[in-house]
């Protein structure tokens, strides 16, 4: 009776282990295919030909819901940062923003849109950037060195005008180097 009780106790545990790592969008087998077609297609195409397929992709993972997990969504971002699609990066945060908040709110997301942002050079894109930033609530080393990224973006769009961009950049550049020596 006690090895039935013991085994049940950690059948139980799985259990909740596994249903946790669901509910905070952790890969499961269900998003297998889609993270194969994505790492295939990395191998495959270059350029504008992965760009292509990986909008293929997003419009077939689109109604797939269920598929939106951390590992998708950032394996997804990164490929389209290699094509330097930003546009398609910042369209697929903003969808998974609206269906699976809690997958987007992870930092390895937000860190992608905040490159993504910050790359496209749109009216606003930085600013929003640096948004997205701030609402990180323990940045890594590399989401606060990217904010030292923009500012020293901006710091030389300026023309080299614009000191407080210079301060702010490597401001920004020492919190990440404190947090990540």
């Amino acid at each position: 009776a006690a090895a039935a009780a013991a085994h049940w106790t950690s059948l139980s545990t799985e259990l909740r282990k596994v249903l946790a790592s669901h509910k905070q969008g952790v890969s499961n087998d269900v998003s297998l295919p889609i993270v194969t077609e994505v790492r295939d297609a990395m191998k495959k195409y270059v350029g504008s030909d992965l760009q292509q397929e990986l909008r293929s992709l997003y419009e077939k993972l689109k109604p797939m819901k269920s598929m939106l997990t951390f590992e998708t969504v950032h394996l997804f971002m990164m490929a389209l940062r290699e094509c330097q699609d930003y546009s398609t990066m910042i369209e697929v945060y903003e969808y998974v923003n609206t269906v699976n908040p809690d997958v987007a709110r992870k930092e390895g997301v937000q860190y992608m849109v905040a490159f993504a942002l910050n790359r496209r050079k749109g009216a606003g894109d930085r600013e929003r950037a640096l948004e997205v930033i701030s609402q990180v609530a323990e940045p890594s080393g590399d989401m606060l060195c990217l904010c030292g990224r923009i500012y020293k973006d901006l710091y030389i769009e300026s023309g080299y005008e614009a000191d407080h961009f210079l301060h702010s950049a490597i401001e920004w550049y020492r919190k990440g180097a404190a947090v990540e020596p």
